[in-house]
């Protein structure tokens, strides 16, 4: 089931069936952040409305039925690319700019940190959260923050394609299924900016949004090896069979040393280790995520409610 966080926008454009829209309506009668997220939402909403409005107001004729549709999309789909290719004037973008900017800049300042070995000082507690639509310039303002400078055409389509898959992610489902939709996208974002724009810049998208982290509930650790994963699948035969293939396969790939470091980051024996990446252990981050989404697709063909380990 899709979280209420991931229906805002399509709250606001009344466009949520019934079931949907009832609730998201209760959770923002008990949720204080999601309710403050809609503003942020709407305050998106109206900057938009904002960049397009002169151009509608030049017009001096009204075109009717679906010649205004599609003219009124047009225009805001062409301000919407304004505001992202040139510099900002409308002072709400300027504001949601500088807002997204900070909350991005924030974001690597913790990345530097983990790089160099120390659990962030800081947090995000102070900062709104920035729409889906935002993370292009939160990932600009961590670029600028890193050091990792490109050139003007290279910067656009980096920042474009990390917003797409931030966007993507809001209509991801949830659980098992979703931690491979995520996996997987997040691999071709990285190898998409490694390819296009320099490992540097792949490699901040990595550090600063950490893709490799896992939802906690969607796993599940099998101490005592294959005997062990073998009584807890013993009515899941296939599933069992098809995960080991994909060890196989992956160790193949990346090595043993790297699939039980990367394994042993997705679930954790100790608690204190759940927010560590398996890239810092040394696993590269592009296998990092393939592994993961290899291992998450299995569990989501199997209608798995977990993706269960075999680990050591």
């Amino acid at each position: 089931m899709i979280e209420p966080r991931e229906l805002l926008d399509e709250y606001l454009d009344g466009l949520l069936p019934e079931p949907e829209h009832a609730r998201v309506e209760r959770a923002l009668e008990t949720d204080a952040e999601l309710r403050a997220e809609l503003e942020r939402t709407r305050r998106f909403a109206r900057m938009l409305q904002a960049l397009s409005q002169p151009a509608a107001q030049k017009r001096t004729h009204r075109p009717r039925g679906r010649l205004v549709m599609l003219m009124v999309a047009a225009t805001a789909a062409a301000a919407l690319l304004l505001w992202l290719r040139s510099p900002v004037v409308d002072p709400l973008a300027e504001e949601l700019s500088a807002d997204w900017r900070a909350f991005g800049d924030r974001l690597a300042v913790m990345a530097l940190e983990r790089r160099e070995g120390r659990a962030p000082r800081i947090g995000l507690s102070d900062l709104d959260v920035p729409p889906a639509k935002a993370f292009g310039r939160v990932y600009g303002a961590a670029l600028d923050r890193m050091g990792v400078e490109l050139d003007g055409p290279t910067r656009s389509r980096a920042e474009r394609l990390v917003r797409s898959h931030f966007t993507a992610m809001r209509s991801m489902p949830g659980g098992v299924a979703g931690e491979w939709r995520r996996s997987e996208s997040a691999l071709d974002v990285y190898r998409g900016l490694r390819t296009d724009a320099g490992r540097e810049a792949a490699d901040v998208f990595y550090d600063v949004f950490r893709p490799g982290l896992v939802d906690d509930a969607t796993v599940f650790r099998v101490a005592g090896g294959r005997d062990s994963l073998v009584r807890v699948l013993r009515d899941r035969g296939q599933y069992l069979r098809d995960y080991e293939e994909a060890c196989r396969q992956l160790e193949r790939r990346y090595g043993a040393e790297t699939l039980a470091v990367v394994m042993n980051r997705l679930a954790p024996d100790d608690a204190r280790f759940s927010r560590r990446d398996a890239s810092q252990d040394g696993a590269a981050p592009d296998a990092v995520l393939s592994i993961r989404a290899a291992l998450y697709r299995v569990a989501a063909d199997h209608g798995a409610d977990r993706l269960y380990l075999s680990v050591g």
